[in-house]
């Protein structure tokens, strides 16, 4: 009798200590997160009550979900990383500011005390998030950093950025709306593919040297829709409508090396495309820009490209290039100013060249095959 009671006591407290226990474990071992552990108990070793949410080296897994919304104190990170390797599936539901709970318009804080949504501390590597919303923070919406993976997340109206991840990271599905800043801030070796970058206070996308991004679409953000730094490369973009009145906000910027394929750009109050020395510029079409309609540096290579109707003041061209371009297949047509604008041994070839306001060709050296208003060029 007195062996059964001591089992029966073992056994209550076993199940008392279950019950406090802050650890909430689904079936497949992921460890939960929700408003309920985060304000009261903290949601599993290491992670004190209240804001941030802490996943630590002490985290008894490395895979976590959240099973609600956080609303998450405004001075203050939603969720906090510090372990390599880490996965946090938000699981369809939001970070937000307690100013964007039950409210369809704008929250978008009007000061930043950079407070992010989740953010990785410096030098951890590996983290990645997924299926979820980070919106109205007072910092950057999602902030990551080595070789991060990031794919289906959306961040709207957060003071600074919407997402920012460091070297080597990849970025996939993923949207930026009417952030303060940079939709999404990309660092070098980065690869992003299908993003959405729509009325963010700076530029669209930026993108650092030897990052590939392709599938982009950028629109109606304050500064250039995309810029591409030393030699990173677009494949299949559309910037539209970017820029605050600035000519230097252009739909595209690219430095040295930079390479832009089969690229739309349009509406952007400068240059639809404005790359430095030896860019690559192939296949990419600009239409009613505020400036030139694609301008490179010394050196580059314009390939089947078409520039219309772009610019609003006296040197604005249709397609414009320095020093030793190699300039084909182009067509260039009712631009404000010249069809090809071109500066010493640069050549050009079987461009198609029609009705610009100024004369079709200025510069550059004919290589043969090109027409201008009609006919053979002079």
């Amino acid at each position: 009798m007195k062996r059964q009671r001591n089992r029966r006591v073992a056994t209550f407290a076993l199940l008392s200590l279950l019950l406090v226990s802050p650890l909430a474990r689904a079936s497949d071992g992921v460890l939960e997160i929700n408003q309920t552990c985060a304000e009261n108990t903290g949601c599993f070793a290491g992670d004190t009550p209240g804001f941030p949410v802490q996943i630590t080296p002490s985290a008894p897994a490395s895979s976590f979900r959240l099973t609600g919304d956080l609303v998450v104190p405004i001075t203050t990170d939603g969720i906090r990383i510090s372990a390599n390797d880490v996965h946090l599936d938000l699981g369809g539901f939001a970070i937000l500011s307690p100013d964007c709970v039950g409210t369809a318009d704008d929250c978008t804080p009007t000061t930043s005390f950079g407070a992010n949504g989740i953010e990785a501390n410096t030098l951890i590597e590996g983290v990645s998030v997924s299926n979820g919303s980070v919106v109205g923070m007072y910092g950057t919406g999602l902030w990551l950093r080595r070789r991060a993976h990031v794919e289906n997340v959306h961040a709207r109206w957060n003071a600074a950025g919407g997402i920012r991840v460091d070297a080597g990271s990849r970025v996939v599905s993923c949207s930026a709306t009417a952030n303060g800043a940079e939709g999404f801030s990309l660092s070098v070796d980065v690869t992003a593919t299908r993003l959405v970058a729509i009325g963010n206070g700076d530029s669209g996308v930026s993108a650092g040297a030897g990052s590939t991004l392709d599938q982009i679409v950028a629109t109606n953000n304050g500064d250039t829709g995309i810029v591409l730094i030393g030699g990173a490369s677009l494949d299949d973009g559309t910037a539209r409508n970017n820029g605050d009145g600035d000519p230097s906000d252009h739909g595209v910027q690219c430095g040295d090396l930079g390479v832009v394929r089969d690229t739309v750009v349009r509406f952007n109050d400068g240059d639809g495309i404005s790359c430095g020395d030896t860019a690559s510029l192939i296949g990419n079409a600009a239409r009613d820009n505020g400036g030139d309609g694609i301008e490179c540096g010394n050196g580059c290579t314009l390939l089947d490209n078409t520039s219309f109707d772009n610019g609003d003041q006296a040197g604005d061209d249709g397609i414009s290039c320095l020093n030793g371009c190699n300039v084909r297949r182009n067509t260039s047509r009712s631009n404000f100013e010249n069809g090809l604008q071109l500066g010493i041994e640069s050549g050009y070839a079987d461009n198609v060249l029609s009705n610009n306001a100024a004369v079709a060709v200025s510069g550059g050296v004919d290589m043969g095959g090109n027409l201008c208003d009609g006919a053979a060029c002079p």
